[in-house]
């Protein structure tokens, strides 16, 4: 791991100074900022603005915009450092740093490791970028750090929070723009704000604009990712509350402690509520421990004036925290708190069968994919082979038609798509950060050491507990976030403890000479990472309308043409080609499509995702007809040629699906076109018991029946 030898010293440079002849035969000397201020300006901007940015031109959970947006701010800060290198003509690198930045190689070499022979290696591009430039950023972080940077950067952290939340609680009471103008109205001394109040101008397009399918899930689109990311950043309103020395800051910082906190009431997300729980009581641990901490925290306000600043949070909760969502269909909003809780201890397995399956289930992913797991992103593709791998998963949670995306638990994900390598690196990366957030508090002395670690420590708590009941950390925001965090951790860490760091006693100079060839390799690597990112949200703004079609039972001309087109403009997307291949296999628009040419389509998309029940059942489907084509035709060796192939298919339709009536049917099709009607009637029926409605069964059942009934026939 080498990075350079002092924080920013590659960074930092002189100042430019062009001096410009004046009118007055005067110099005027003109002063640029440094490439670290630039670097500090560029993460300041990216970290108040990736919260709120949300792209729902495109079918994604969290908005791709976000993953371009985290891109861009590596690719700007690494250009900044080559920037940095050709002021200080010398770029001067040491192989001895902070055990945490050890962890981030290794895990960033076993990321790029898992997807050598990766089941699908579409699926892990977007995430292996988006890893590599939360590191980089994490590094940069570290380059630039101080504690001035610190605090300016906790802001920008904390003020989204209040706009997210802000939108979050209109989504939680269906709020627009015509229940504010009755609010104002019926408020006394603001009826004349009511009479001039547009009925739909500001609040309404805002609040469909990020409505989504979980609500109240903010820009997040889902309220879990929501209440995952206000939970982190509640601790860092709070060290803006208790780090600020104006009283505008604090009433800022105290408005978005309430605003925050009553936010993550109404997400009735159940893994953040326990992530506050437990970091809460951390917290009061480590303070009984540190009395750095306690020291700071009574210099920094007064147990009276922290309370103070706590009055609008425990107003708000207690005055309106406990209110319930008019939202229907809505999952669990219409509970109270204090319900969502009670239904938490009371969970039936078909409310947390599904997590724990896909958890205990990896398990056996882990055990057979050890070394290299199955690939980033994979688990997608690899779960349907485990789906009762220790415990079946139920219904609600896994079918033919859809199976998991995540484990549900960042850290079992890491270990089964990077094996047990990559899931130690992943889980010491976070660890090693709240170690040293820990170390500094202890016994640091309290100048050097300050609140930040004790927040960012309690932030970095939090979002890990509650990725071990949810995502956060593979969806853009978290990651990110708490990278910079670890990063400006470490900074804090080394200039307390010089003597903690690890590596050889090895420093590299790479003269500026090198310079053109970084130059090089920086254009080609992140031109091409923001071209894949455009070419990849133009693919999926193509394939949202044709998602729209396919979920509303169209598969026309038109729906097809617009699956080719967005395989055509990005042809590495796997849920553009899972669309391609379902509109394929059921397409019934006016132009012919030969059996053929859907079986050429499926067979396709099985090579990348080789488990896929509902690409094993449309596949068997297509070739049981063109089987059934060719015996009429007379061509028994085609036919047998292609039933061998369902032969195939059906043996994994049994391991992925075996509790599916499809699964069934075409065993009992496919014995039937053999003439083993015995065979087919007892599958035959096992299809109809699943399902009394399946015709193609019933149909299969009455031939089966009639054969047996006359051999001869």
């Amino acid at each position: 791991m080498a990075l350079p030898v002092h924080h920013a010293a590659h960074l930092r440079g002189r100042r430019l100074g062009a001096s410009v002849p004046c009118i007055m035969s005067r110099t005027l000397t003109l002063s640029l900022p440094s490439p670290a201020a630039c670097t500090r300006a560029v993460l300041l901007v990216f970290t108040l603005l990736l919260p709120v940015l949300y792209d729902l031109t495109v079918p994604e959970v969290a908005g791709d915009i976000r993953w371009t947006w985290t891109h861009l701010a590596a690719a700007l800060a690494v250009g900044l450092g080559l920037w940095g290198w050709w002021e200080n003509k010398t770029l001067k690198l040491t192989l001895r740093q902070p055990v945490i930045f050890w962890w981030a190689t290794l895990l960033a070499l076993w990321a790029a490791l898992s997807m050598v022979d990766s089941i699908s290696f579409d699926r892990g591009i977007v995430l292996i970028k988006a890893m590599y430039a939360q590191l980089m950023l994490m590094v940069v972080a570290y380059l630039v750090a101080s504690p001035a940077f610190a605090k300016r950067l906790a802001w920008t952290m904390a003020l989204p929070l209040g706009f997210c939340a802000f939108l979050g609680i209109c989504q939680f009471f269906a709020w627009n723009d015509q229940s504010f103008k009755l609010v104002l109205l019926n408020t006394t001394g603001l009826g004349w704000l009511g009479d001039v109040w547009p009925s739909g101008g500001i609040i309404t397009p805002m609040v469909g604009y990020f409505m989504q399918s979980a609500v109240p899930g903010s820009t997040f689109a889902n309220k879990n990712l929501a209440g995952s990311y206000t939970v982190m950043m509640l601790p860092i309103a709070g060290y803006v509350l208790v780090s600020a020395r104006s009283i505008w800051a604090r009433g800022v910082a105290s408005f978005l402690l309430a605003i925050g906190s009553l936010f993550l009431v109404y997400s009735r997300s159940r893994a953040s509520w326990v992530a506050l729980v437990v970091g809460l009581v951390a917290v009061a641990v480590a303070l009984v421990f540190s009395p750095v901490w306690r020291a700071q925290l009574r210099a920094g306000v007064s147990r009276r004036g922290l309370a103070l600043w706590l009055l609008p949070t425990i107003l708000a909760l207690a005055a309106f925290g406990s209110a319930t969502s008019p939202v229907k269909g809505a999952h669990a909003v219409d509970r109270t708190p204090l319900q969502q809780v009670e239904a938490l201890a009371k969970s039936s397995r078909d409310e947390i069968g599904g997590r724990l399956a896909y958890n205990l289930n990896s398990l056996v992913i882990t055990k057979d994919y050890w070394f290299n797991g199955v690939g980033l992103g994979a688990f997608f593709n690899i779960y349907p082979a485990y789906h009762d791998a220790i415990v079946s998963t139920p219904p609600n949670s896994y079918t033919v038609m859809a199976r998991p995306q995540r484990t549900h638990t960042d850290l079992m994900q890491a270990f089964a798509e990077m094996g047990i390598v990559g899931g130690i690196a992943y889980a010491s990366l976070l660890l090693s950060a709240l170690w040293m957030a820990w170390r500094l508090g202890r016994d640091a002395v309290a100048g050097e050491a300050g609140l930040f670690p004790l927040f960012a420590g309690w932030a970095l708590l939090n979002v890990s507990i509650n990725a071990l009941m949810d995502f956060p950390m593979q969806l853009p925001t978290a990651p990110a976030l708490a990278a910079l965090l670890m990063g400006l951790l470490a900074a804090q860490y080394v200039r307390a403890y010089p003597q903690k760091v690890w590596g050889f006693n090895l420093t590299l100079a790479a003269p500026r000479t090198l310079l053109p060839l970084a130059a090089v390799a920086w254009a080609a690597i992140f031109g091409w990472a923001l071209w894949d990112d455009y070419k990849f949200r133009q693919g999926n703004q193509i394939l949202k309308a044709a998602m729209v079609r396919i979920y509303s039972g169209v598969t026309d001309d038109e729906t097809l043409r617009l699956v080719n087109l967005a395989q055509a403009t990005y042809p590495w997307d796997p849920r553009i080609q899972e669309h391609v291949a379902v509109t394929y296999a059921n397409y019934k628009g006016n132009k012919p499509m030969p059996l053929e040419t859907r079986i050429d389509t499926l067979e396709w998309m099985l090579d990348r995702d080789p488990w896929g029940p509902n690409h094993l059942v449309n596949t068997s489907g297509q070739y049981l007809q063109l089987a059934e084509y060719y015996m009429g035709q007379g061509n028994r060796a085609a036919a047998d040629k292609l039933l061998a192939r369902v032969d195939e298919l059906f043996a994994r339709l049994q391991r992925v699906a075996g509790f599916s009536h499809f699964t069934w049917g075409i065993g009992g099709m496919l014995n039937l076109l053999r003439g083993n009607n015995a065979v087919a009637l007892e599958m035959l029926e096992r299809a109809v018991k699943i399902d009394p409605n399946y015709a193609p069964a019933i149909n299969g059942i009455n031939v089966a029946r009639a054969r047996l009934a006359s051999p001869s026939s």
